[in-house]
């Protein structure tokens, strides 16, 4: 894949390592979720703003296992 003149190689094992790191992300999502929902109504801006951010890493999710998954059944 070439971005903006950049190769990204996916046999150094990036792509498992960008899927740890948006795992590592979603953890810490999570405790900020259990903060602010202690913090505020369930009916405030800022819940609902949370949600929507929280909401968004789901489609990332998807995107990363599918291309795991492509990558499995192409072995290089």
């Amino acid at each position: 894949m070439e971005s903006n003149n950049m190769m990204v190689d996916y046999n150094d094992d990036s792509l498992y390592e960008a899927i740890d790191l948006h795992n590592e992300h979603v953890d810490k999502m999570l405790d900020l979720g259990r903060i602010l929902f202690d913090m505020f109504d369930e009916d405030d801006p800022v819940i609902d703003a949370f949600r929507e951010v929280f909401n968004s890493a789901a489609g990332i999710s998807i995107y990363l296992c599918c291309e795991a998954n492509s990558r499995e059944n192409k072995p290089a």
